[in-house]
């Protein structure tokens, strides 16, 4: 039997998933969302309104973020990433079973940063199309986080929050589907239903005050303030989510290592 490095099946892995027919789908998923938008802000008398205006306004919607992209991704990685009784197999491909639960969490990342990449590319290309190309903001008072910082650096905070939460639901459903034995995928499907439902209910400030390490929602932009660091801003808002990230990872690794593929 031909055995895998952990990176040759990673990589091998990875390209599969994003070769399916999930990847048009989301593709042109996003391309009616970016439609739907432009319709929706032009019908509301937003006349003034940019590339940038249109794709922040998808980016940051907490609907979209939360129950559209971060559902959608837990396609991508249930096939390749949740150990199943096919698992006594592909372990044996390994070099050691080290090597196989390092490349479930690897997949997990790359999956997470490929589909993240698509997604923004797509938010950030097809509103041109359709809102034309501006530079900086068209309507710099469109929103009150436009009167201290340029497009770009949004747009660089929100990818990754996006980032870190995408790599926050998947390693927390392969821990949760790692320790349950009965219908594991619709168990850590809940969790992670519920998990997101409090970040869309719950005050954007009481989240990143009392419950930063959960905290996914996209929209902690809507507090900065003038006196914010672009930077200092994305390491003060997110520096107990990627604690809290590192720990599930250490806690996957650790329990999984322990565990049989027979239980």
């Amino acid at each position: 039997m031909v055995k895998y490095s952990t990176w040759q099946y990673c990589i091998h892995a990875t390209r599969t998933q994003f070769k399916s027919y999930k990847t048009l789908a989301f593709v042109i998923i996003c391309m009616i969302l970016v439609i739907l938008q432009y319709y929706m802000q032009s019908d509301t008398g937003e006349i003034q309104f940019g590339n940038w205006e249109l794709s922040l306004s998808i980016l940051l919607n907490d609907y979209y973020q939360l129950f559209l992209f971060s559902l959608y991704f837990l396609f991508y990685i249930h096939t390749t990433c949740v150990t199943e009784q096919s698992s006594q197999m592909i372990v044996l491909r390994f070099q050691s079973k080290r090597d196989w639960i390092s490349s479930r969490i690897i997949i997990t990342i790359l999956i997470g940063l490929v589909y993240t990449i698509i997604y923004f590319l797509c938010q950030t290309v097809f509103p041109v199309f359709f809102a034309g190309w501006y530079i900086g903001w068209a309507d710099p008072d469109h929103e009150s986080y436009q009167q201290y910082i340029e497009p770009l650096q949004v747009w660089g905070i929100v990818f990754f929050k996006y980032l870190l939460a995408i790599w926050f639901i998947g390693i927390l459903y392969l821990l949760v589907a790692d320790k349950v034995t009965k219908s594991r995928s619709l168990f850590a499907f809940l969790i992670l239903f519920i998990i997101l439902w409090l970040n869309k209910s719950l005050a954007i400030s009481l989240l990143n005050q009392q419950l930063a390490f959960l905290s996914l929602n996209v929209s902690y932009i809507n507090l900065l303030n003038e006196s914010d660091h672009a930077f200092i801003f994305l390491l003060k808002n997110n520096t107990y989510l990627a604690l809290s990230l590192i720990g599930m990872v250490s806690l996957l690794y650790v329990t999984s290592s322990t565990k049989q593929f027979s239980e």
